[in-house]
């Protein structure tokens, strides 16, 4: 994916962290939560692509701070199912 976002001209970032494994997850839910916090607050970053979702993108809901995540909309897309996600912050701030 880093090479087609590069041919298209985009500049992609992300955490070595995300290599990290804990059972199912890549990482701990509480590191997920904060470096997902980071992506919303960063001015560089422009747009949140996520590699995987499924069910287990239902376990960052109640560690984001959605107030940092509000008071910095980005386009947030994804690879793998991002529901519970994406209805968590319509819902959290009307987006």
């Amino acid at each position: 994916m880093r090479c087609l976002l590069r041919r298209a001209g985009y500049e992609p970032f992300y955490f070595d962290s995300i290599f990290e494994r804990d059972l199912y997850f890549a990482g701990s839910v509480e590191r997920r939560a904060r470096e997902l916090e980071e992506m919303f607050v960063r001015d560089d970053i422009r747009a949140i692509v996520c590699a995987r979702g499924r069910i287990w993108s239902n376990y960052l809901l109640p560690k984001l701070n959605v107030k940092k995540v509000a008071a910095n909309p980005k386009i947030f897309v994804g690879y793998s199912d991002l529901t519970s996600l994406l209805t968590w912050f319509t819902r959290q701030r009307q987006w």
